[in-house]
């Protein structure tokens, strides 16, 4: 006996009482690129579009009810189109209810090239509307640590976010700059608001600044080789300079502080972890 879907199943992948209907549909009514999550459309895919004059594969729609549509699939799609002069796309149009845009998104970028700007969208969507883990696994074939890896955009500080959605900083970028507590996210953040762009290598420089500021404010004097008759027994000296760089460590970073601590009561504990 096949076991009923759950509710949330249901929500996700309703199931069709018919098939789609295969419609032109004129780029004006959907929605604008700015609402269109995700980097910009790959040139070479521009170019084919320009070429052709047309979509080699349909993007998908879920019909809103009043006229306009939510795009389940084909972002880059539309924004190519549109980039390449046309005026309308092919589609698959779903009625409304038919489908979950969002299971939708990620079911396609999990068959393709990932979007993990919209897949992102999608997530915290599903989410919102009461999803689980679970729920979303089964639905979209993505697996739990895939979903969490999604997930990371999350840690962005919201400057770097905005910028994120508005195509200004890409997201492989933002996913890197999401790894970087909040206060090293915030180096980047200006380069962003002056127009200029932030690369990768900016993520990485804003993270050993970062650690040459700490170690550049530690004390001069836990770096001075005290006299032999000064020294103090081994267990206390590394004591001191493990409680001085905890004090040092911001409360964002959580991970670090831990690792901080579980060293003291090592020491505290003999020098045995």
């Amino acid at each position: 006996m096949v076991a009923s879907p759950s509710p949330i199943t249901q929500m996700l992948l309703p199931g069709l009482e018919a098939p789609p209907r295969a419609l032109d549909i004129p780029l004006a009514l959907l929605p604008p690129d700015t609402h269109l999550l995700g980097d910009p459309p790959p040139r070479d895919l521009v170019r084919s579009i320009a070429t052709l004059r047309c979509l080699l594969q349909p993007v998908v729609l879920i019909e809103a009810g009043d006229g306009a549509y939510h795009v389940g699939d084909g972002r880059r799609r539309i924004k190519a189109a549109r980039e390449a002069g046309l005026e309308q796309v092919a589609a698959l149009v779903f009625p409304p209810g038919a489908l979950s845009p969002d299971a939708v998104s990620l079911i396609g970028n999990t068959l393709r090239a990932p979007n993990p700007v919209s897949d992102y969208q999608a997530l915290t969507a599903l989410f919102a509307q009461g999803a689980d883990e679970a729920a979303i696994s089964a639905a979209t074939g993505l697996t739990a640590p895939e979903i969490r890896a999604r997930l990371r955009l999350d840690g962005l500080i919201a400057p770097l976010k905005a910028a994120l959605y508005q195509g200004a900083l890409r997201a492989s970028v933002a996913s890197e700059a999401a790894r970087l507590p909040a206060h090293q996210q915030a180096t980047l953040a200006p380069r962003l608001a002056g127009g200029e762009k932030v690369t990768l290598a900016d993520v990485r420089a804003a993270r050993q600044v970062t650690r040459a500021a700490a170690v550049a404010a530690l004390p001069a004097a836990l770096f001075d080789t005290p006299p032999a008759g000064d020294q103090q027994p081994w267990p206390a000296a590394v004591g001191r300079l493990l409680l001085e760089a905890r004090a040092l460590v911001p409360a964002e970073a959580s991970a670090l502080h831990a690792a901080l601590s579980t060293a003291l009561a090592a020491l505290a504990d003999g020098g045995h972890a």
